[in-house]
């Protein structure tokens, strides 16, 4: 297992926040960023990190799960 770091980003693209989870690997992000945009509605967009690395972004409106959907 990987820890990941989920940064839940403002329009001008600060963080407002962020928490850490330990992945399997990369595949296991884009689902749990969708589901972190659902639960978070003044987050614009969520960054992805793993260290140092840049994992993925995932904006709102873009493949957008809400709370009462499962994740594709």
């Amino acid at each position: 297992m990987t820890m990941y770091t989920f940064y839940l980003c403002n329009l001008g693209g600060g963080s407002n926040s962020f928490e850490s989870f330990e992945l399997g690997s990369d595949a296991d992000a884009p689902e749990l960023a969708l589901k972190m945009l659902a639960a978070h509605p003044s987050c614009t967009y969520v960054a992805v990190w793993n260290d140092e690395r840049a994992v993925l972004e995932r904006h709102r409106g873009a493949n957008l799960v809400t709370a009462s959907q499962p994740a594709p």
